[in-house]
């Protein structure tokens, strides 16, 4: 009985998708990154 629920845990484990969330510091610096190249492009271009 024991080992049927450790199987089934396992089971479910391996059948679920996680999806790591960026975490709150990765956007910020995504976003920087982003504002920063954009910025860098119109400077160059104008």
């Amino acid at each position: 009985m024991m080992q049927a629920a450790m199987d089934a845990a396992d089971d479910e484990l391996a059948s679920s998708t996680a999806i790591p969330e960026e975490t709150t510091s990765q956007k910020l610096l995504s976003h920087l990154f982003e504002a920063s190249t954009s910025c860098a492009g119109t400077y160059q271009s104008g």
